[in-house]
């Protein structure tokens, strides 16, 4: 998953990549959008340094939208 992630996220115009984060107490729902606004990507992510490494490092630069509120589910 994660080589098809970079593979699809490099096809996408420098600054034009989107990825949002809506923050749970452990998880983080991800949706991450092309330059056409077209979805590439959703899942989830563990909160943890480690987890958002792996999940992110190495992908380019970025616009990143978060949601956080005062009740979650995860």
């Amino acid at each position: 998953m994660r080589k098809q992630l970079e593979t699809r996220a490099r096809n996408v115009e420098r600054g034009k990549f989107t990825i949002g984060l809506d923050l749970g107490d452990r998880w983080a729902q991800v949706c991450m959008l092309d330059n056409y606004g077209e979805i590439i990507h959703e899942g989830r992510v563990k909160l943890t340094q480690q987890a958002l490494v792996a999940r992110f490092d190495g992908l380019q630069c970025a616009r990143v939208a978060l949601e956080a509120g005062t009740h979650s589910l995860g």
